[in-house]
């Protein structure tokens, strides 16, 4: 998504075939929800992957935070604040975000700049890229009892895909994504943060992309209010007004986190 995006990654030669690969490649690990077959191997990686991710979720301690809001409303800056309090506080805490920095990620960043994936292909990847985050990055440092700040999660995928893919295949193919402690929803005007996009935009700090558009980005406002009322979730949401100073958002994100923080 556009806050979390800085550009290419990849190098242009033989770029689409790469991405077009990888997504056959990563496909089969995603609980066949597309209702195809997988092979043998593929089924033996898939249980392996999900004992993985069941055996580090029920030893999971820490406290793992979602930063979730449209394009524009300051997640990464937030991201970053509560980064640097949270450290200066004592706890270790792991900074990442999604799509991640890791090698599905890279793809999906690349492809969201230079629209080269059909929509099913990228949903595809951003519940790869999910899944291996996880296993990769997010277990680990929970069960170290370090608190995980995420600029963006699975909210995104279910409001941003969902413009593409129906909702019900979107949340099929991230079922096996484990469920944060906090989504920190920053809420802001369309408008407002339209404004910002464009000035990162025009300024050269970011690659624009097909989301950043008003009208676009009116109805994935609409898609955010929706799914912060999900059953799943509603009780983890905290909504915070992102249309003020930054550091008068970090406070009142900061007073939402400081009820669920681990023992330092």
């Amino acid at each position: 998504m556009g806050v979390v995006c800085h550009g290419r990654v990849l190098g242009a030669t033989n770029r689409l075939e790469t991405q077009h690969i990888a997504v056959q490649q990563i496909v089969p690990h995603i609980c066949r929800a597309d209702g195809g077959e997988a092979g043998t191997g593929s089924e033996k990686n898939h249980d392996r992957l999900c004992g993985l991710l069941g055996s580090a979720h029920m030893s999971a301690r820490g406290l793992f935070i979602a930063l979730e809001g449209i394009d524009g409303s300051g997640t990464t800056s937030q991201a970053r604040a509560l980064t640097a309090e949270l450290s200066a506080r004592g706890y270790e805490v792991v900074s990442t975000c999604e799509p991640t920095r890791n090698r599905i990620g890279r793809m999906i960043r690349d492809a969201l700049a230079n629209e080269q994936l059909n929509p099913t292909s990228l949903a595809l990847m951003f519940a790869a890229d999910r899944l291996d985050h996880i296993a990769r990055d997010i277990e680990p440092a929970l069960a170290r009892n370090a608190v995980v700040v995420c600029d963006r999660y699975l909210m995104s995928s279910l409001v941003y895909q969902t413009l593409d893919c129906e909702l019900s295949w979107v949340r099929t193919i991230n079922r096996h994504a484990r469920r944060p402690d906090l989504y920190l929803c920053v809420e802001l005007p369309v408008e407002v943060a339209f404004a910002r996009v464009k000035q990162r935009s025009d300024s050269g700090a970011t690659v624009r992309e097909r989301f950043d558009v008003p009208a676009l980005q009116r109805a994935i406002a609409a898609a955010y209010r929706e799914r912060r009322c999900d059953p799943d979730v509603a009780d983890i949401v905290r909504v915070v007004n992102g249309d003020q100073t930054p550091q008068a958002v970090t406070a009142e994100l900061l007073a939402a986190i400081e009820p669920h923080l681990p023992a330092n």
